[in-house]
């Protein structure tokens, strides 16, 4: 009996529990001192973020009902005080599972089940807290609109509804995951289930026994975390926006910033002051954000509020919400007026809308909501000035569509009329840096000197002139080389950390010699994004220039530690090691991407590359199939796989996905650019310029797709019908030799007198 209990003892407990730890005292120590903070913290989301199943805290329908969603039916009972769920599984079976814990409460409340080796996982069913006359009150898939099967990378099971990986760090106090690779495990723990004092003001055990010894003062606080008050605003004669003479502080950025950002970790951030020392923030790219920086996906608000004039101006989170509760200090346009004379902007003159109507409020102007995971509306916080005309330009929503939705209906220029009907036409004729982000596209080469302007000027806000920057190495040319390079200096971590990323299509010699000077930057987001532009040099430096470069390599490693669980991490280890030569190495992260996230397509499409690169044709095949299989729709996975049989001289295999990739909502012009070239190949040349006058339709300012169809439409005598493209290239890119040399061709045609 003895050694059965020493056995049970040493056995590993992967289920996440609370763990005690000295320097956390807990928020109900907090209590005593600070009663009506922890009374405000008690009833907020942040209290209920977490908390365990019970009677006290499931808001769904757990009375024995069915649901189906996907032609698959789920059950929710109970028994006793314990809940359950009886619903597919990863192996495609009805199983039982114990509702563990609860996850939110309004506008909708997820359910965790914990499933094998410590991984809790959040259920694709969730509970509609709201209420009735709402639409609440019922059960709801939040995949509703996409085929869901065991497969799907977004099924309860797969890694991207992993909570120890996605949303715990967020969401409890003091979290450690304890990830364990070789196992793929976790033994995740936190010292309170949910977010409270400690998570934010840091551990508390120093503050406690300097205020029991008498000791504590504003200057010593036994905090690791000191957080600086809001500025204080008051308004000037003769201004109508209030002005501050105090020193701004980025603490609260700092502190808030940390989970109210869609981010990478690269170091604990426990440990670190400055936001960019513990997190690399998303720029404003990859579709994540509407070409003019309205939200699009959920980004978590500091990327919006990065680009705003309240940011720049000195504001900060707490100036509107209470940071205990999250609530918003004042209610309705005495929010704005805090900062926004009254008389001057809650005026029809400023509006022009009824008193009191919802075209009256603030917020429904400059702040409008878009609806995520089906119910969840969530303000955008750039507190941008609607602009209609950008709608017909750039395909992005806008504020006044979003309330007069016959009048969009109707036509799509009617909120720019109205504008121009009250005099507020320098609203919509002022350039938008929007309109230059598609200049850093694909479609665009080279890009204009208004865009370079535009990245060195500081009357935009430091996240635009980054993601500008950032996107500007797409298409290098001299104007953004220069730039990138001037922009390395820059005092905003954003912005350097972009000119690295900007330069990294130079050949790799060029990279060296001018990223060298700068990997002691004394940001880590910078510096490890340096060694990422340098990895490829490691191999071929001298002795010295190695021993410069490793101690940045090991740190970038070591950054990649704290989200090792995803698989993207993973990718970026594999590519590490490839680079400094460990093909083992990268075969391991490679195949622990898939361990971890086995229908992740990207981990699919990169290790097929990296096979392939490596002789191992026929696996390579085998992976670049799976991929399509799992995502017919991915244009890079039918780009690849076409690319794979061409390769293999199968065209008649080939020419399917290659037409099936340029089709895709993916697409770069680059597929079709390589399907152009496959039936030109083979001898389908009709069909061939057939699909690049398509495409240039699609990206009318593609060098690449317009010289092809130049060229194309010679070989077939169609001198006539190619000078219209041969004078769009003209426009892009006049002095691009092959642009000249066709020009002085074909002068007599373009010149017929």
């Amino acid at each position: 009996m003895l050694r059965l209990t020493l056995f049970l003892l040493l056995l590993p407990c992967f289920a996440a529990y609370a763990k005690p730890d000295s320097q956390f005292i807990g928020a109900q120590s907090c209590t005593f001192c600070h009663a009506e903070e922890t009374r405000l913290w008690q009833t907020s989301h942040h209290a209920r973020s977490m908390q365990k199943a019970t009677t006290d805290s499931v808001l769904g329908d757990f009375s024995d009902i069915t649901v189906n969603f996907h032609n698959s039916v789920s059950r929710m009972y109970r028994k006793s005080d314990t809940y359950f769920i009886n619903t597919l599984g990863a192996d495609g079976k009805l199983h039982n599972y114990e509702i563990k814990y609860t996850f939110g409460f309004t506008p909708l409340q997820q359910y965790l089940v914990e499933t094998e080796k410590g991984h809790f996982q959040a259920l694709n069913i969730a509970w509609d807290s709201r209420s009735e006359t709402e639409g609440g009150q019922r059960w709801m898939h939040l995949r509703a609109e996409e085929k869901m099967n065991p497969e799907n990378i977004f099924f309860w099971t797969r890694h991207f509804q992993n909570w120890n990986s996605r949303c715990a760090e967020c969401h409890s106090t003091n979290v450690n995951k304890n990830y364990e690779d070789q196992e793929n495990s976790y033994q995740t723990t936190w010292s309170e289930i949910n977010v409270a004092c400690e998570a934010c003001h840091g551990p508390a055990s120093q503050h406690v026994f300097l205020a029991q010894s008498d000791q504590l003062t504003d200057l010593l606080t036994g905090f690791t975390q000191k957080l600086s008050p809001p500025l204080h605003w008051q308004f000037s004669p003769g201004k109508h926006i209030a002005e501050t003479a105090g020193t701004r502080s980025e603490q609260a950025m700092n502190t808030c910033g940390r989970c109210h950002s869609l981010r990478s970790p690269i170091a604990d951030y426990r440990k670190e002051k400055s936001y960019h020392d513990a997190f690399r923030l998303q720029l404003l790219n990859n579709n994540l954000y509407f070409p003019d920086g309205q939200i699009r996906e959920e980004v978590f608000v500091m990327g919006s509020f990065l680009q705003s004039k309240m940011y720049r101006a000195g504001v900060t989170c707490t100036n509107c919400h209470n940071p205990h509760s999250g609530a918003l200090k004042i209610e309705g346009n005495g929010l704005c007026t805090q900062c926004h004379e009254s008389v001057f902007y809650d005026n029809s003159n400023h509006h022009h809308h009824k008193a009191e109507s919802a075209g009256a409020a603030c917020v429904n102007c400059h702040m409008p909501s878009r609806t995520y995971m089906q119910v969840d509306a969530r303000r955008d916080h750039s507190f941008m000035v609607p602009r209609p005309d950008l709608s017909l330009s750039l395909g992005v929503p806008n504020a006044c569509d979003g309330c007069h939705i016959k009048e969009s209906d109707r036509a799509t220029s009617w909120a720019q009329n109205i504008l121009h009907s009250w005099g507020e036409d320098n609203v919509t004729t002022t350039l938008h840096w929007g309109e230059l982000n598609r200049q850093t596209s694909p479609d665009y080469k080279p890009a204009t000197p208004s865009l370079t302007e535009a990245i060195n000027n500081e009357q935009y806000a430091a996240i635009v002139r980054a993601s500008l920057l950032d996107a500007s190495g797409h298409n290098p040319d001299q104007n953004t080389i220069r730039t990138s390079i001037k922009q390395l200096k820059n005092d905003d971590a954003l912005i350097r950390r972009a000119a690295v990323q900007a330069l990294t299509n130079l050949p790799i010699q060029h990279r060296w010699l001018i990223l060298s000077p700068y990997i002691g930057d004394i940001a880590r987001s910078v510096r490890i994004t340096i060694a990422q532009a340098l990895l490829g040099y490691y191999q071929y430096g001298s002795a010295r220039d190695k021993q410069a470069l490793l101690p940045l390599i090991n740190e970038y490693r070591g950054s990649l530690k704290f989200t090792e669980d995803s698989p993207a991490t993973q990718l970026l280890l594999a590519d590490l090691e490839s680079q400094l030569g460990d093909r083992p190495a990268a075969i391991r992260s490679y195949e622990q991407a898939l361990t971890i996230a086995p229908a992740y397509v990207p981990a699919l499409i990169n290790y097929a590359e990296f096979l392939r690169n490596t002789g191992n044709v026929s696996n390579a095949g085998r992976l670049f199939k799976q991929a399509v299989n799992l995502a017919p729709d991915s244009g890079i996975s039918q780009y690849n796989l076409g690319l794979h049989f061409v390769r293999k001289k199968q065209y008649g295999k080939a020419l399917p996905h290659l037409k099936l990739a340029g089709e895709q909502a993916d697409a770069i012009p680059q597929f079709n650019y390589v399907y152009a070239v496959a039936l030109q190949n083979q001898g389908e040349l009709q069909k061939a310029i057939s699909v690049l006058v398509g495409s240039t339709d699609r990206w009318p300012n593609n060098y690449k797709l317009l010289i092809l169809l130049v060229y194309y439409l010679d070989e077939s005598g169609k001198s006539e019908e190619l000078l219209m493209y041969l004078d769009r290239l003209s426009k892009i890119a006049p002095t691009a030799t092959e642009v000249l040399a066709l020009k002085e061709k074909f002068q007599q045609v373009m010149s017929p007198d």
